[in-house]
């Protein structure tokens, strides 16, 4: 109906989605930094799920597999993001492991540990992604934010979960140290 805009195309490939190509870039890496961190989450989450046994096994394992199945699900959103801005997904552990965040934990000691360690972990990306959101509110990409909001929101559950593992005394002593 008279729309004579042409989208403008260059030899990457970037979008026109009506945000600077700098903007694109900024919003992709920090996007990175919350995909990569995921991805970390999601293969300790599975570890710590699959060399679990004690105590409360059964719930315990049930509440894992449905925080995996959920990174899983922002895993994928947030590498679609990556993808529709233009930008390459970090889809090596090398390339991951230089953006994430979250640092792997070969073995687990102590349940009171491990909870804190998650606890921690989640509380670290709830952090991260409210600085992200700081970073790249004057571009008003609202699909990228409300996608950081969703993943907030989820990390808020999961540190709140882990929490309530965590005796009094283990979480006077973590604050303490960190």
């Amino acid at each position: 109906m008279g729309h004579n805009i042409k989208p403008k195309l260059d030899s990457s490939h970037s979008p026109d989605f009506g945000i600077k190509m700098s903007d694109l870039r900024l919003i992709s890496d920090q996007l990175s930094v919350c995909f990569s961190s995921l991805y970390y989450l999601k293969i300790k989450t599975q570890n710590f799920c699959w060399n679990y046994s004690g105590l409360n096994f059964y719930g315990l394992n049930e509440v894992l597999s449905l925080q995996i199945l959920t990174l899983e699900k922002f895993i994928h959103q947030f590498a679609q993001r990556i993808l529709c801005l233009g930008q390459k997904v970090p889809a090596s552990t090398n390339a991951m492991s230089k953006f994430s965040v979250i640092k792997d934990q070969i073995e687990f000691n102590d349940n009171e540990s491990i909870y804190l360690s998650f606890m921690y972990d989640h509380e670290s990306l709830v952090r991260l992604n409210r600085e992200i959101l700081d970073k790249i509110e004057f571009v008003n990409d609202e699909v990228t934010n409300l996608l950081i909001i969703e993943i907030i929101d989820f990390h808020e559950s999961c540190a709140l979960s882990f929490r309530r593992f965590v005796s009094d005394k283990q979480y006077a002593h973590f604050n303490q140290s960190h």
